[in-house]
């Protein structure tokens, strides 16, 4: 979550580490998973921020395994139709 939120405010600037680290993170996620179906012309930026908003409105779960979350919040947000 720091690296996420650290690209959301500082976007994609080389002198930070964790904020790429969780844009390849999340692009490789949303890229392999199955059940998400990201619209053309949603940034990742966007991804990102969904998933950081999902997660900060559960704080109670913050122990659970981010990734876990964050294809949740994915899945919620860009389901793929049925």
């Amino acid at each position: 979550m720091p690296g996420c939120r650290e690209y959301l405010v500082a976007g994609s600037k080389k002198e930070m580490w964790g904020g790429p680290f969780c844009s390849g993170l999340i692009r490789g996620l949303a890229f392999k998973a199955k059940g998400v179906c990201i619209a053309p012309g949603v940034t990742g930026g966007q991804v990102i921020r969904v998933v950081v908003q999902y997660i900060d409105a559960r704080p109670a779960r913050m122990h659970e395994e981010f990734m876990e979350l964050a294809l949740e919040a994915m899945k919620a947000v860009w389901p793929c139709e049925r």
